[in-house]
């Protein structure tokens, strides 16, 4: 089966499928509108977007790579905005977010299931529209796995290890002394970069390759001014106590890292507004780039490699916080997708 020139990948946040939800609405009218819910680090795709405008009608894919399922459908407008009056055109679950859409794809004919093709699994997780002009495995190419030197130490290579660490919860919950009120003469008083330091060179270590923070940077997603600096504070002072550089400060999220739902909305399994176009990211990606010089584009599930003297150690990162179609959603899950 040959690649169409428009691919988009979509997930599914209720129990209710996307595509039965398009296919009611195609019974009804004739035609739907499928939006495309950009993320906010993915590229606005323009010029793709411009040049298929001009070659209608397209066909395309629609690919949920959760349940593995893979369905052609037929193109016949591409728009960047739609009437209200159109609306009732769109399946109701995302009808109130409809101005968040990106872009509208008018869907006529049939949405027809066909065979998922496995390659598919390795599309860029990072983006949600891809140009299948030169087949899926121009896409599908990973980007190469980042390496980062652990140490600034200039002695010789000696022992090392890696050190795990989770829920900081700088803010409210936070447990220790920050940079602003530690008292260097008063042992009770101690940030926790100075306390690890000391516990870790208590123990006899002569140098630390790395770090690994397994979640809850912050408490509750409150990603304020003062709880941004502590937490940046943290980072530099421990890469400098340890002698690491700070981008052998490795991180995954943790549910306190991010703002699913609106203070609307409260706990409500149902919205799409943050996880559609992966807002509820947004602070902990900043907070990654500004403190660990990470791309905001980097993916949270990820592989690096870490040069620890004479040795590659990698390291397999996964990320237990998306949002999946259950009431469980905040207590994490991991799967083959995210390998």
């Amino acid at each position: 089966m040959d690649t169409p020139r428009l691919i988009l990948r979509y997930r599914d946040f209720t129990d209710d499928s996307s595509v039965v939800a398009h296919r009611s609405v195609l019974a009804k009218y004739k035609h739907v509108y499928w939006g495309w819910w950009k993320k906010a680090t993915e590229p606005s795709k323009t010029d793709l977007l411009k040049e298929l405008s001009s070659k209608l009608p397209q066909k395309a894919w629609l690919v949920n790579l959760n349940d593995q399922s893979l369905h052609l459908v037929k193109v016949t407008e591409i728009c960047r905005k739609i009437s209200k009056h159109k609306l009732r055109k769109v399946p109701a679950y995302y009808r109130r977010e409809f101005k968040k859409v990106r872009t509208w794809f008018r869907l006529e004919g049939r949405i027809s299931k066909v065979p998922f093709d496995e390659r598919l699994l390795s599309l860029p997780p990072n983006e949600t529209l891809y140009d299948g002009a030169n087949g899926i495995a121009a896409i599908t190419k990973r980007s190469a796995t980042r390496r980062v030197k652990s140490s600034t130490h200039k002695g010789g290579d000696g022992d090392s290890c890696i050190i795990h660490i989770s829920d900081l919860h700088f803010g409210k919950d936070h447990a220790f002394a920050t940079r602003a009120n530690a008292n260097p003469l008063d042992g009770t008083t101690r940030t926790l970069a100075s306390t690890l330091a000391h516990d870790v060179h208590a123990q006899g270590v002569r140098r630390v390759g790395a770090v690994i923070i397994s979640g809850d940077i912050v408490t509750q997603s409150r990603w304020s001014e003062s709880v941004l600096r502590d937490a940046k504070e943290f980072m530099a002072d421990l890469s400098s106590a340890l002698e690491i550089s700070t981008s052998a400060i490795l991180f995954v999220p943790g549910n306190h890292d991010f703002r699913r739902y609106s203070e609307k909305e409260g706990n409500d399994v149902g919205s799409v507004s943050a996880g559609v176009s992966f807002e509820h990211e947004h602070s902990l990606r900043m907070f990654a780039h500004e403190s660990l010089h990470v791309p905001t584009d980097v993916k949270l599930s990820r592989c690096e490699v870490v040069e620890i003297g004479k040795l590659d150690v990698v390291v397999g990162l996964l990320n237990s916080c998306r949002i999946t179609p259950s009431q469980y959603t905040e207590y994490g899950f991991v799967g083959r997708d995210h390998i």
